[in-house]
């Protein structure tokens, strides 16, 4: 495990390539098990992050031997139709098991002295991150858990960084788990930079994915103070009516009238004093557009 960890061009790195290429698939999944079996069993190894991203560089050559025995298993050999829907069955459960192993390294992230933690937990992310086709939305909120460990200083940095511009985008559902860790770990004075700095993320990922986190923001609105409150609203009311500059969504009316009785029912649920959008002005807008 180490050799691979450490070079993935070492020759024990070589020829564990080489053997799951060319052994019958179950031998070479066996073997690979094991791999993944002592990387979830070390969870403290100094050369963790590397080793999960070659394991996983490595399981990318097992996947495709492993797609094509699905469809020759599930649907007719020539089905080549079935590869994508085979390929998503296979990538599921591989990111559950590379889930399981990355649980239990940020478990002894949360368990490290204070002091060590953000960086510890820093190259973790970027190493998750350079991944491909395994950060997702899931992925990050198992990462944003994590942060709740980090010292409270530490905290709203690492979201942040999380959630900046520059890093890859969170794609996959589940936007509305990840926003409710995001917000209920930051610090209660941060939660209005925290939201904008979440719904510009959201943005850059999908229609589905801002919708998710949108209707996920309103449930934490209670949390703002009045004024900030009154901001965050008039942007959820300005993306589900496709006027946030910053989020060119293309919702259908039926779904900007849906968002916008969402977020009325939430902001009715608010009874503190503090401007408010007029909802149902704007509902009869949208059923006149949809009308049309």
């Amino acid at each position: 495990m180490i050799n691979i960890a450490g070079d993935s061009k070492s020759l024990t790195a070589l020829a564990t390539r080489a053997h799951l290429r060319t052994s019958p698939l179950p031998e070479a999944k066996r073997h690979f098990e094991r791999l993944l079996h002592s990387l979830e069993a070390n969870p403290k190894l100094t050369c963790w992050n590397s080793a999960f991203e070659n394991l996983l560089a490595l399981h990318n050559m097992l996947e495709q031997r492993t797609t094509h025995a699905v469809v020759d298993l599930l649907f007719d050999a020539s089905a080549e139709q079935f590869l994508p829907e085979a390929k998503a069955l296979v990538r599921t459960a591989r990111n559950a098991r590379f889930d399981n192993a990355l649980t239990r390294h940020l478990e002894a992230i949360a368990a490290m002295p204070p002091a060590l933690r953000l960086n510890a937990w820093r190259d973790t992310f970027a190493s998750v991150q350079r991944c491909e086709g395994y950060y997702e939305a899931s992925t990050a909120n198992r990462l944003a858990k994590c942060i709740g460990a980090l010292p409270g200083q530490d905290r709203d940095v690492a979201i942040l960084e999380m959630l900046d511009i520059g890093a890859k985008v969170i794609r996959g559902s589940g936007w509305d788990a990840l926003v409710d860790t995001l917000y209920k770990t930051c610090a209660a004075g941060s939660l209005p930079r925290v939201i904008r700095a979440t719904l510009d993320a959201a943005a850059r990922a999908h229609d589905a994915d801002i919708k998710d986190a949108v209707l996920a923001t309103a449930l934490h609105i209670d949390r703002c103070s009045p004024e900030d409150a009154e901001h965050v609203l008039a942007r959820l009311v300005a993306i589900a009516t496709l006027e946030d500059e910053d989020c060119p969504l293309e919702l259908t009316d039926l779904e900007a009238i849906s968002m916008l009785r969402d977020l009325r029912h939430t902001s009715d649920n608010d009874t503190r004093a503090y401007a408010r959008p007029d909802f149902d002005d704007l509902i009869r807008q949208q059923c006149s557009y949809a009308a049309d």
